[in-house]
């Protein structure tokens, strides 16, 4: 890459990071972290993405070089509408607008009138801590709230917890990364970095903890030994009558006790045993279970085990794609449609679990696939048309709507 390119490339950066910026002051948002250096959930299709859990944007340098100033300013404001709605909704596209507004920027040379107000030249202000609504960028609840210790933000019950906040290191294996992991992995809690100094201090505290009690637990382990070599020494001496030690009558009566005890309940257990078990009741037993096994052998097993027509559970029907599912023993199987084992009827072809009609454009693309030569994708009639949206484009060019443009 040469000079000119990474200067370009740095312009870019600053340019994602002042918008983003821009924005959250404006709308009191929580500032989120940019990552400009690739991400393993990165796709080719995406310009950036947002992850809610450590409040984080993904933009790497391959999709920022396709993008021009005035894509960096839509994506942007779109990424930026993610903190406060996950889906694309109908309230996704409000925040997005809002965030356009409050985002743009008049051309260079354009005369901008705000208005006749007086431009202050004192500090900026800081924004207000809400006081009424979860500070948590995910909740916003309007609920009873409690203050962070470390943050001083207010918090609903369940995203009162601090949690050290962090990009995923999903490739390390440091057993402070896996703490850090699973305790996001927790639900509720919200992202403090004022509580990572002290949640290191509790994370080594609970370590030194651990060697303290193992330490505890091998000498415990080095007594014991000692213990069972002095009995077998006692062993070897009583059985060659060296010393004379003390009888254990008192013990040997105990157990001939509970030998007694034992041989009481075992003949309790037969006498009650031959009183409600003869020969003939249990051969009575018997008849049932092989009347039942009978009986749920001719109407229950048919029952399960054929669809109509006479087609057995797991089997394909004449008509593709139909298939004879088997949905346990207490309920009748059922004809589902099921293309990748069955396959699909003449002149269909199975996509995405379900069959379409199979049409083959010019270049042998089918539909409704997109063509090598981007940004062409195959219709149902047969014809190649422009998709850049959805296909993409060829190197060095850019998508403009369905259309694609050659980047100067």
């Amino acid at each position: 890459m040469s000079k000119f390119d990474e200067e370009l490339l740095e312009s870019k950066r600053k340019r994602f990071y002042e918008t983003v910026y821009k924005i959250c002051r404006k709308r009191n948002l929580p500032m989120p972290s940019i990552n400009f250096n690739g991400c393993p959930y990165e796709d080719e299709d995406q310009l950036a993405h947002y992850h809610s859990q450590t409040n984080t944007i993904c933009v790497s340098k391959t999709q920022l070089i396709k993008l021009n100033y005035d894509d960096i300013y839509h994506v942007a404001s779109h990424e930026t509408a993610h903190i406060l709605q996950q889906n694309h909704e109908p309230e996704f596209d409000k925040e997005q607008e809002k965030n356009r507004q409050e985002g743009w920027e008049p051309p260079p040379g354009t005369i901008h009138i705000t208005g006749g107000g007086k431009v202050s030249k004192g500090k900026e202000k800081k924004s207000k801590t809400d006081k009424t609504r979860c500070n948590y960028h995910l909740c916003r609840k309007k609920t009873k709230l409690k203050q962070c210790k470390y943050c001083k933000g207010y918090f609903c019950k369940e995203h009162i917890k601090a949690k050290p906040p962090a990009m995923p290191p999903f490739k390390s294996n440091s057993p402070e990364v896996q703490s850090m992991m699973e305790e996001w992995r927790k639900p509720g809690g919200h992202p403090c970095p004022e509580c990572l100094v002290d949640w290191k201090k509790e994370i080594k505290s609970k370590d030194d903890k651990y060697k303290e009690a193992l330490e505890r637990l091998l000498k415990l382990k080095f007594k014991e030994d000692k213990i069972s070599s002095n009995e077998d020494i006692f062993e070897e001496i009583w059985e060659t009558n060296l010393t004379n030690f003390p009888t254990k009558k008192k013990e040997d009566k105990k157990e001939d006790k509970k030998e007694e005890v034992f041989q009481d309940i075992d003949d309790f257990i037969e006498d009650e045993t031959k009183k409600y078990f003869s020969l003939g009741k249990i051969i009575m037993i018997i008849l049932v279970f092989v009347l039942i096994g009978v009986l749920a052998y001719k109407f229950y097993v048919p029952m399960v085990s054929f669809c109509s027509d006479n087609v057995k559970i797991n089997e394909c029907l004449e008509e593709k794609p139909l298939y004879c599912e088997y949905k346990g023993l207490l309920n009748k199987p059922e004809i589902i449609e099921n293309p990748n084992y069955c396959g699909c009827p003449e002149g269909k072809r199975v996509y995405q679990d379900g069959c379409i009609k199979l049409v083959e454009c010019n270049d042998g693309t089918l539909y409704p696939e997109c063509s090598r030569d981007k940004p062409f994708i195959c219709r149902e009639d047969g014809s190649l048309r422009r998709a850049a949206s959805i296909c993409g484009c060829p190197e060095g060019h850019t998508a403009d709507g369905d259309w694609c443009d050659k980047i100067n």
